[in-house]
């Protein structure tokens, strides 16, 4: 425990002299959080939301899916992430990029910022009167 707790202060204090990375640490975790946020409206605005036909169920759809291209899409996407993983690795001082240590650490943060980024538009959102937010004039 004691290793971990120094762990935390050396990386706080690495953070603090590096404040380039930080902001660039906190833009990009600001970024996929948006990005995420923006894939999940529409994932319900498009799949999970009902159609507004009458029998929806009824509807068929024409067009193929090219599986093929979606391994593509994967492939090419895992191979970006080992190349930037070996990159960033150079970045790294004294941390090894697949220590089960940092990894965690950095999931346990990705968790709070994400838990953050959500807390507050909810909170936003419960206090707006749902009878005023619905009535049209």
């Amino acid at each position: 425990m004691l290793s971990l707790i120094s762990a935390l202060r050396h990386a706080a204090r690495r953070l603090g002299q590096a404040r380039g990375f930080m902001v660039a640490a906190v833009l990009t975790l600001a970024l996929g959080i948006g990005a995420t946020a923006t894939v999940f409206g529409v994932v319900h605005a498009v799949l999970l939301r009902p159609l507004p036909y009458p029998a929806p169920d009824r509807l068929v759809s024409l067009s193929h899916t090219l599986v093929l291209a979606g391994l593509v899409r994967v492939a090419v996407g895992l191979l970006g992430a080992l190349a930037l993983t070996r990159s960033l690795a150079a970045l790294l001082f004294e941390v090894d990029p697949m220590d089960p240590g940092v990894l965690f650490l950095a999931a346990v943060f990705l968790l709070i910022v994400a838990a953050a980024a959500s807390w507050l538009p909810a909170r936003r959102a419960a206090a707006i009167d749902p009878s005023l937010a619905l009535r049209s004039d």
